[in-house]
């Protein structure tokens, strides 16, 4: 993959394919703005109920912790939507 080939990014959790042609751009990368959830065990329900409102947004790739909330051990849920 090119860098002109990256694809679109993740922006606020979501990833918008309908433009990207995989058969003749290729594959995407993951880079954006994912949602993660630090010390919380999630449900599906909890997917639609507006409990994943309350995110904190980390730019991915990043450095782990760069947004100040991981810890040296954690549980976390990182979430995208494509």
């Amino acid at each position: 993959m090119t860098a002109d080939q990256a694809g679109p990014p993740v922006e606020k959790g979501v990833l918008d394919l309908r433009e990207w042609d995989l058969d003749d751009e290729g594959a995407v990368t993951l880079n954006g703005d994912w949602s993660f959830h630090w010390n919380k065990r999630m449900t599906t329900a909890d997917l639609h109920n507006g409990s994943m409102d309350k995110a904190v947004w980390s730019e991915v790739p990043s450095t782990w912790g760069s947004n100040g909330t991981a810890r040296r051990t954690s549980l976390s849920l990182c979430k995208i939507l494509m």
